[in-house]
């Protein structure tokens, strides 16, 4: 079975890739991710103190939701390259 196939099998919307929202959507959640791990790269941070850090390097460019989750995995504190 395909993942396409696997994925309409199990209820979950299949995306429209041709569709120009779902790519600005994309973009704009991986540019978001890529801010917040280049301030983390400088110092350990909290919440608050990382969106004050990104809008203040993106000069407010790119300006976090204040209140939400930043959720960014990494495998590197598990030894992956």
């Amino acid at each position: 079975m395909t993942k396409a196939k696997t994925e309409a099998a199990a209820g979950r919307k299949i995306p429209e890739y041709s569709d120009p929202s779902y790519w600005h959507g994309t973009i704009k959640m991986s540019l978001s991710k890529f801010f917040v791990l280049s301030v983390l790269h400088r110092k350990p941070m909290h919440g608050y103190e990382v969106v004050q850090a990104v809008e203040k390097s993106t000069k407010a460019a790119a300006a976090l939701r204040k209140g939400r989750s930043i959720r960014c995995s990494t495998n590197s504190r598990r030894g992956a390259t």
